[in-house]
């Protein structure tokens, strides 16, 4: 073999070994930015930036605060209005002196009377009476899904019924998960937004009754749950609470 010809072996195996390195780069690199977007899609950026106490108003007229969940639970719990918590969870965050809160929120909230109920940021009308609340977490799940978890090509698209199945590549609502628990003020423009009415009205009357919107501006300010807690077992009951950054998912 040639000088020449050694010389040119030598460089087509240099670029083989360059092409390996690229391909293998790209591939971690691909999945890293993968893992990162499921962590923190640009909903997710923008809700993180506003739930330091005190709270910011956010662009949809809502307060919201980031809270780690400890534990999923089903409760079976009536509130003070006569309302049934079905799902909830345990979760902590800091308030604004950077002290560890402890508190639980509802995630799906039923109104026997109205026949109706409050799943993350949405309701459900219609007969739920053969779901065990561990189906309920999946209407969680489905909704993550639609509003964060399909731009990171981390999860199956929920068909028929496979969020049913273990073996679905899916949100799962769990510890160390995070949740946005949505809080909203008299004048929140959130009200006369068309299309939101009862979603945004859910609990309203619970926060003109019983928590007063002086109360709920102070917890704005402070992130104290004292202020808000007039259910038992450390209840806290906002607007609404949703699965917002899935950290453990399948």
């Amino acid at each position: 073999m040639s000088i020449k010809d050694k010389n040119i072996k030598i460089f087509l195996s240099l670029i083989f070994s360059l092409v390996i390195l690229l391909s293998a780069y790209y591939f971690i690199d691909n999945n890293q930015y993968k893992k990162q977007l499921s962590q923190n899609p640009v909903n997710q950026v923008a809700i993180s930036e506003r739930s330091n106490f005190p709270l910011i108003q956010n662009d949809t007229y809502v307060y919201n605060f980031l809270c780690r969940v400890t534990e999923v639970v089903f409760p079976n719990f009536r509130t003070i209005d006569n309302k049934i918590i079905e799902v909830g969870a345990k979760c902590q965050y800091l308030d604004a002196n950077n002290n560890e809160q402890n508190i639980k929120v509802p995630l799906v909230i039923n109104d026997q009377e109205n026949n109706i109920r409050l799943a993350g940021s949405r309701t459900l009308a219609g007969d739920y009476s053969q779901w065990d609340p561990e189906d309920l977490v999946h209407i969680l799940e489905m909704d993550y899904y639609g509003k964060i978890g399909v731009h990171t090509g981390l999860y199956e698209e929920p068909k028929e019924d496979n969020y049913w199945q273990n073996n679905t590549k899916k949100p799962t609502l769990d510890v160390g998960d995070d949740l946005a628990v949505a809080l909203v003020t008299e004048n929140s423009d959130l009200y006369i937004i068309e299309g939101l009415s009862k979603e945004a009205n859910f609990n309203k009357s619970y926060h003109t009754k019983i928590y007063t919107y002086e109360k709920i501006s102070n917890f704005i300010k402070t992130g104290d749950p004292k202020l808000l807690d007039h259910e038992s077992d450390g209840w806290i009951i906002p607007l609404w609470a949703e699965l917002i950054v899935d950290n453990n998912h399948l």
